[in-house]
């Protein structure tokens, strides 16, 4: 039987305390993340990149040079932004 994972790397904005807590009554325990070089991902379950609406340039090239990785380890990963300009912003990024 596999072991469960219960970590969520979390990567730019710290999230506010009302999701923090919607993380505890899930049994999830939130890992706030500067990068992804080192982090071990053998816990995790999932893998979160929050974009401001400044767009932390940190944060886009973190989830640029690791998504595949962390999906690849067997990851959930979601990109959540402050407002739908901004992830439209992230798109066109992407696109170019």
């Amino acid at each position: 039987m596999a072991k469960a994972r219960h970590e969520v790397l979390w990567f730019g904005t710290p999230p506010p305390p009302a999701t923090e807590r919607e993380f505890v009554q899930r049994n999830l325990h939130l890992l706030c993340c500067a990068s992804a070089d080192g982090v071990n991902t053998s816990k995790a379950c999932a893998a979160v990149f929050q974009f401001g609406s400044d767009m932390p340039e940190d944060v886009v090239r973190t989830a640029d040079a690791h998504v595949r990785t962390l999906i690849d380890s067997g990851l959930r990963v979601d990109l959540i932004s402050d407002d739908d300009e901004t992830m439209r912003c992230r798109r066109r990024r992407n696109q170019s």
